[in-house]
């Protein structure tokens, strides 16, 4: 139900029947017995169905799209839950990061010297952007097709990608475009720890909260799985991004446990924007945009030619022990 409002294909007459189920069934006493906020975080769908606090987001999200007068209520609701740590401060400043590790909606790109190496060589990486693009060009069908309005307005050129499988991750480059396309951009970030998820480090509050739940859950419920915790693991990667112009991307949660940069590579003059929480800000060419897209998000684009962006997807600096520099 969340995702038929958020993508418009219910009919306005019956909103109002809509959010009214929502609400009531958040009320479900079975589920709030389930309101542990690491259940959001559990890379099992039956487990992460009955998250509470998960559901809440999703909710606030929809009513803030929709702009329906049960916001104020639905917020209330989701802040006094007694197992809410996020502490958001406002319905448009939902969330879905890790609890006990800071969250803000952009951040400092000067907290990222690595990053700023790659606005020096903002030139390189653009020759190295028109190439891939005249040779190989963008591909819409890994992208979420139902962020955009339009299934290829949102293209992407993939340079790394992350998985992991029984708790072991590993890092996937795309060898042929390094090598034959994109070896500058590509040397610039192969050596990067916070591109590395076995790099992840758990800090001990979430490590403790990780045990204390499954202990707890040694009780036999009609809610399957919910024993033996398994952190859905960040998602790391590397990627050029085209919006076309008139693209609307619309809002929605990316990954916890980490944070996302975009280099602007070709951007038209107050062409696009991107609201992350509470804040609107623009793309500038040769420059790097640090936010955390665990926020709520969304994109637009009202100019006339594309804009390309170089998008970095790495762990959150309060994931890694050390932090690097």
């Amino acid at each position: 139900m969340y995702e038929t409002l958020r993508y418009g294909s219910l009919d306005a007459g019956g909103l109002d029947q809509a959010v009214q189920q929502l609400m009531e069934g958040l009320e479900d006493p079975l589920l709030r017995c389930h309101q542990h906020w690491l259940l959001a975080f559990d890379s099992r769908p039956d487990v992460l169905a009955v998250s509470i606090w998960k559901r809440y987001a999703e909710l606030l999200m929809v009513l803030v799209m929709l702009r329906r007068p049960e916001v104020d209520t639905a917020f209330a609701k989701a802040a006094a839950l007694l197992d809410n740590n996020q502490a958001w401060d406002n319905a448009l400043s939902v969330h879905a990061q890790l609890p006990g590790i800071r969250a803000f909606p952009f951040w400092n790109k000067a907290d990222f010297p690595w990053l700023l190496k790659l606005e020096e060589r903002y030139e390189d990486i653009k020759a190295e952007l028109m190439q891939i693009w005249n040779v190989a060009g963008f591909r819409a069908e890994f992208v979420s097709k139902e962020l955009p309005e339009k299934v290829d307005d949102w293209q992407e050129m993939t340079l790394l990608t992350t998985t992991t499988k029984d708790g072991k991750s590993k890092q996937i480059w795309n060898t042929m475009t390094c090598e034959k396309l994109a070896p500058i951009t590509c040397s610039l970030l192969q050596s990067r720890p916070e591109l590395d998820p076995n790099n992840l480090r758990l800090p001990k509050p979430i490590n403790d909260a990780v045990k204390s739940l499954n202990k707890s859950r040694q009780d036999v419920t009609r809610f399957k799985g919910t024993m033996g915790f398994e952190l859905r693991w960040p998602t790391l990667m590397v990627k050029f991004y085209m919006l076309r112009p008139g693209a609307v991307l619309r809002p929605h949660f990316g990954s916890h446990g980490r944070l996302a940069a975009h280099l602007g590579i070709v951007v038209p003059q107050d062409c696009c924007s991107l609201r992350v929480g509470s804040e609107t800000r623009e793309w500038k060419e040769g420059e790097v945009m640090v936010f955390d897209d665990s926020y709520v998000h969304e994109a637009k684009h009202v100019g006339s030619e594309p804009r390309v962006v170089l998008g970095i997807f790495f762990l959150h600096p309060d994931l890694q022990r050390p932090s690097p520099r």
